[in-house]
């Protein structure tokens, strides 16, 4: 009896194979034929096309009408459309989804839609395409059986795709990789030569589309970022800390220093562990030379942040500036200048001037102002002595930053707070009348460093 039963379902998978795909010559992709051949492929051709775009305008969707009609152009025109191929992945993905609860059967399907893709090779080239395009099916499909498949159809799409990568397919092709370490397929270091494969890709990609403004390269642009934010994280599943990264990268950095692709991994991988790997000087080496080789803003500023000279610092924050095309980061790279100027060279005129040109990139940002306020506030004993006039008079240029810094709802609070704190340091009415001041709201000129007219506010 089981044996018997074996046969029936044997037979139904190859009723599947054969009836739903029949098995087409290697070597034949037909096109609409000659006579009543092609009005025959061509009435199907009308017929699968309309019911598949009635069916695809469903909330549930149902192809078993449509197959019928699909399969005799699949059989018979291969060469003819792309469009059968692309429906095909749809059609048999919909058989698959119906018979999931039967392996076998389900098995035979995912061969049929594997089937296609190849095909689709055959009749209509573009393999490097495709062949990521099967690669994702394979991995969604079979993953726990054919991972060594999965990375060698990705590879050879990759390496005949190159820059043209599908950001999609090169996510996949790390996953994948992922899971072949999990499962001890691969080694970690053939999954961390796929990344030194990947990243480059995605890097240029990226820079291609940096001043990128039509809606479809912003667009672009984004999955791109997406695509290396997905596989930094996957490369952390299997680099817990810097300590790995070191051993995974720096023995070939020693032996490959003047690889490109070999920098570019190492400053996203290093940049995305910590502080441990941003301070090593591996990092800052890489940063350097990718800076040296496109001019960057983003290596520009690591060296600058990681340098122990203040001229070189000054000098790579300036060409971060002059680099960077985005105002906003424009502005962020200038306040990183200001509190570097204030925090490692105690040059409170050096912070102002950079929070200011900050606020020129940012105009509605209040950040800068807040800064330039606290900066004023803390100037107390630089401009005068002890708590008399001249030290507590710094407090009305740091309110007038302060005021400007309210206009912006994420600075407001913190703004607000330092008002409310500093009006107990503002002179007194007598203080005032006492340095030749008898008027609340006149003008008047903080000396020192500070060196601005400010408007004069009395103690309440």
């Amino acid at each position: 009896m089981q044996s018997l039963k074996n046969l029936i379902i044997k037979a139904i998978i190859c009723f599947i194979l054969f009836a739903g795909i029949a098995v087409i010559n290697a070597q034949s992709c037909a096109t609409w034929g000659s006579g009543e051949d092609s009005i025959k492929a061509l009435q199907e051709y009308s017929l699968y096309r309309e019911y598949y775009k009635a069916q695809k305008t469903q909330k549930e969707k149902d192809y078993s009408e449509v197959i019928e009609h699909w399969r005799y152009v699949y059989n018979n025109a291969p060469g003819a459309r792309l469009s059968p191929f692309v429906d095909g992945i749809k059609i048999i993905e919909d058989r698959i989804k119906a018979n999931k609860e039967n392996r076998e059967v389900k098995s035979a399907y995912i061969d049929t839609l594997l089937g296609i893709y190849d095909k689709r090779i055959e009749c209509h080239g573009n393999e490097g395409k495709v062949l990521g395009m099967k690669a994702g099916k394979v991995l969604k499909y079979r993953s726990k059986t054919h991972l060594r498949v999965i990375l060698e159809d990705y590879n050879k799409s990759i390496d005949m795709e190159g820059v043209k990568s599908n950001p999609q397919v090169l996510s996949n092709y790390f996953k994948a990789a992922i899971i072949a370490v999990r499962k001890d397929t691969i080694a970690k270091e053939e999954a961390f030569s796929i990344y030194l494969k990947i990243i480059p890709i995605i890097e240029q990609n990226i820079k291609q589309r940096e001043a990128a403004v039509k809606p479809k390269e912003v667009k672009e642009r984004e999955s791109f970022i997406k695509t290396r934010k997905k596989i930094e994280e996957g490369l952390k599943k299997i680099i817990k800390d810097c300590s790995e990264a070191k051993v995974a990268f720096e023995e070939s950095y020693k032996k490959r220093p003047d690889d490109p692709q070999l920098w570019t991994a190492i400053f996203s991988i290093y940049r995305n562990l910590g502080e441990e790997c941003t301070k090593d000087p591996v990092f800052n080496e890489v940063a350097l030379k990718l800076f040296e080789k496109d001019s960057s803003a983003i290596y520009a500023i690591v060296v600058a942040l990681n340098t122990s000279d203040a001229t070189i610092a000054k000098k790579f924050f300036d060409l971060a500036i002059l680099k960077e095309t985005n105002n906003n980061k424009k502005a962020n790279y200038a306040m990183k200048y200001a509190k570097y100027a204030k925090d490692r060279l105690g040059s409170m005129s050096a912070a102002r001037t950079y929070a200011l040109k900050a606020s020129g990139f940012k105009p509605d940002w209040g950040e800068p102002y807040l800064f330039i306020g606290n900066l004023y506030a803390a100037s107390g004993k630089a401009c005068g002595l002890g708590t008399g006039f001249k030290s507590q008079s710094v407090v009305w240029p740091a309110m007038d930053m302060w005021e400007k810094a309210r206009n912006d709802p994420k600075s407001a609070p913190k703004a607000q707070k330092q008002i409310n704190k500093y009006k107990e340091y503002l002179p007194s009415k007598q203080d005032c009348f006492m340095s030749g001041i008898t008027e609340e709201g006149q003008n008047y000129n903080v000396a020192c460093w500070i060196n601005v007219s400010t408007r004069v506010r009395f103690k309440r």
